[in-house]
């Protein structure tokens, strides 16, 4: 479930931030927020890790698992491989809304979450995807670390199912009111990425 919370009352921000998280360094929107206040940023995300001290977010890749999955889940927090990327503060094309902090007129200019077709799963993908189309950077920073502890271990789901107006690919039926569903902009996306 997420929970969206204003920094303070006059906070031109808008913390996304999931109730099963715990604070492991308590400078996390700190580090999230340097990079937050850049004109060129729509989203900045924390690295979240499973109790074991394994990865269960440091980004998300697209077209992986189906749709998107999260980047290097089930790693050591600390794994040097693959270039230290798990070490470096890096663009995504998206990350998750667990704990996303933005500015509140950029996901107003980008329709915020689409509850109508996303109530839950991938709302965060279909967020980011929309921000990175208006022109602003996805953020992962590493130095927000927290811990995670609903579904340890559990798989992400590969398509999105939130009942009967979820837009997964079985479910879709070609109509023109449709055109603007997630499904459509996440395989424009994907398309553009993959030539």
């Amino acid at each position: 479930m997420i929970r969206r919370s204003k920094i303070s009352r006059s906070s031109k921000r808008e913390l996304f931030f999931d109730n099963d998280l715990e604070v492991i360094d308590g400078e996390w929107l700190s580090a999230m927020a340097e990079h937050i206040q850049r004109p060129e940023v729509g989203a900045v995300g924390a690295r979240l890790l499973w109790p074991n001290d394994t990865v269960e977010h440091a980004g998300i890749v697209l077209g992986v698992g189906g749709i998107a999955e999260h980047a290097f889940r089930g790693f050591p927090a600390e794994d040097p491989r693959v270039f230290k990327q798990l070490q470096v503060t890096r663009n995504y094309s998206c990350v998750t809304g667990a704990c996303l902090l933005t500015r509140r007129d950029v996901f107003i200019e980008v329709g915020g979450f689409d509850e109508e077709h996303l109530a839950m799963a991938f709302n965060d993908v279909d967020l980011c995807l929309k921000m990175r189309r208006a022109g602003y950077l996805i953020v992962y920073t590493p130095f927000a670390k927290l811990y995670r502890h609903e579904s340890a271990g559990s798989p992400m789901p590969s398509e999105p199912n939130d009942g009967p107006n979820c837009c997964s690919a079985i479910r879709i039926t070609i109509q023109i009111s449709l055109a603007n569903a997630p499904i459509f902009r996440w395989a424009t996306e994907l398309l553009l990425r993959s030539s």
